[in-house]
């Protein structure tokens, strides 16, 4: 009779299956956690990256070595880099090999660039100027030519006044332009320094149709052909020969003197 009641009684208990849930309130949102230590540490570092940025931002572009080009040009060349390459505006990120190659390549009348940083907000170019020595007039524009021949600036940006070479051609150039070989350049600078020695003075040049040859005019109303490859000085040898010659027949050339081709004179 007890089993029977047991049994009975172990029947009557609530089946549970599998393992009990914990009770979930309903409606309340989970936890956001704060950690204001990651917060405070991104916002020190956001200030540190500011002082730095400010601290070593260039402020300062000192140019030396201009002297017959205004430096603000180069200042222009570099604030032009500096904005194409924004991070360059900080002083320690500057790629000073690429930025001096940008300054070469923007101002052909510099024929060198040194830069160094003057911490902590300073830019410092020691500039080499290429040497004017003529003027190149041609296409309507007068521009300053180096020895070596190259277009360096236009006339108007140097106070020099300089022996003018006509281009006959009126060929457009730019600057950085190599319009005449050096060899062409000296000849001219020798013409200008030698003719006067015979009572000739140099009123312009002109060249024909190439830099192998230039049409020199004298003050006596006529002008000389000479030939650019040759010796300046064994060319004005001759040309002291011819005028000797034309003084002993009491003659005066009436428009050139022909002394292109070596050992031979012409004149009309």
């Amino acid at each position: 009779m007890a089993r029977e009641a047991r049994r009975v009684k172990a029947l009557n208990r609530p089946a549970i299956y599998g393992r009990p849930q914990p009770v979930r309130s309903r409606g309340k949102r989970p936890e956001i956690k704060v950690n204001l230590r990651a917060i405070l540490a991104g916002l020190i570092l956001l200030v540190l990256v500011g002082w730095w940025w400010q601290t070593f931002a260039v402020k300062r572009i000192t140019i030396q070595g201009s002297k017959d080009y205004a430096s603000s040009l180069v200042t222009a060349a570099v604030n032009a880099q500096l904005h194409k390459h924004w991070w360059w505006h900080n002083l320690m990120l500057i790629d000073t090999a690429a930025l001096q190659k940008d300054v070469l390549a923007a101002q052909p009348q510099l024929s060198d660039v040194a830069i160094s940083r003057h911490w902590p907000s300073g830019l410092n170019l020691k500039v080499t100027e290429r040497e004017p020595n003529l003027e190149w007039q041609t296409d309507g524009q007068t521009y300053l030519l180096s020895q070596d021949g190259v277009i360096v600036a236009a006339a108007g940006q140097s106070s020099l006044r300089l022996p003018v070479v006509v281009d006959s051609a009126n060929l457009p150039v730019k600057l950085g332009d190599r319009v005449a070989p050096e060899q062409f350049v000296q000849f001219c600078l020798d013409m200008v320094k030698l003719l006067p020695k015979q009572g000739l003075q140099v009123t312009g040049m002109q060249v024909p149709t190439t830099t192998n040859e230039v049409y020199v005019t004298t003050n006596k109303g006529y002008y000389i052909k000479f030939d650019t490859t040759r010796d300046p000085n064994g060319e004005v040898g001759d040309l002291v020969r011819v005028l000797n010659l034309l003084k002993a027949q009491n003659k005066q050339p009436s428009q050139y003197i022909d002394l292109r081709i070596d050992g031979a004179a012409y004149y009309q």
